[in-house]
């Protein structure tokens, strides 16, 4: 039950890693997954006492479907969830149904918490996953190996790139990444000098990569001002042992004929 994924299309590094990282990379993706989540399900009002049929929607590259319809019977503590139909149904195995049992805790500060029993390992999880060539939903555990997000798969300069990006997005700018972005209209101006701070924190952190390497440069210019090297007052003599030698025996010979 090991979803098949591959690495990154694309990406001229992926035959030069090692197989280590190599394996790490090729791990199915989060965003890939469809997600049942039982938060959502409690937002939306559907973990109520009783017998009754919903639907799970998915939005994906900007179109949304109904990828599961299912009929839940639910007590005060306990329940099961069965999926019946949707656009999942043919990958839930030959019955084409899954049943999912619901089970609950209580929290110290009272109440109760719903939790999915994962169908694989018997725990508690709040969130089950499906991926393609994968019958049926489980845990994010159950999988082997484990699904990543798409994150872990950049470096933390990668990071820091995206994150101005997106604060970027927020102000409505478009310019150089270099450039101050100008505050909008409606923004207030408290979140403006966040956005600005954070990006003043971002542009300076250590790990990232334009950072590192303006450092590096000033490093240089540094080590050149403290060590002058001035090419017309190196003795080449003594720094080539050969051509000592052979001055040195140039001056034997001038002593010898004198």
């Amino acid at each position: 039950m090991t979803p098949q994924h591959t690495t990154e299309r694309g990406d001229p590094l992926a035959d030069n890693r090692s197989p280590s990282r190599r394996a790490y990379r090729s791990r199915p993706l989060m965003e890939n997954a469809s997600r049942l989540d039982i938060r959502t399900l409690r937002r939306v009002g559907l973990l109520r006492e009783g017998r009754f049929y919903g639907t799970v929607d998915e939005t994906r590259d900007g179109q949304s479907r109904t990828i599961l319809t299912f009929e839940a019977i639910i007590t005060c503590s306990e329940g099961w969830l069965e999926i019946r139909e949707g656009a999942l149904l043919g990958a839930l195995g030959p019955k084409g149904m899954q049943r999912i049992e619901l089970m609950t805790t209580s929290p110290p500060y009272g109440g109760k918490r719903w939790w999915f029993r994962c169908p694989t390992t018997g725990k508690r999880t709040a969130a089950l996953l499906h991926f393609e060539n994968v019958e049926g939903f489980q845990s994010r555990q159950a999988f082997d190996p484990p699904p990543i997000y798409r994150c872990q798969r950049t470096s933390r300069g990668m990071h820091i790139f995206e994150r101005i990006g997106d604060i970027h997005r927020k102000l409505s700018f478009d310019g150089p990444p270099f450039d101050v972005p100008p505050r909008p209209k409606h923004m207030r101006r408290c979140t403006y000098a966040q956005h600005l701070a954070e990006l003043d924190r971002l542009w300076d952190s250590p790990e990232n990569p334009i950072t590192r390497f303006t450092k590096t440069i000033m490093d240089l210019e540094t080590l050149e001002r403290k060590l002058p090297i001035d090419l017309g007052s190196v003795d080449l003599a003594s720094t080539n042992p050969a051509a000592g030698s052979d001055a040195a025996g140039e001056r034997a010979h001038g002593a010898i004929e004198f």
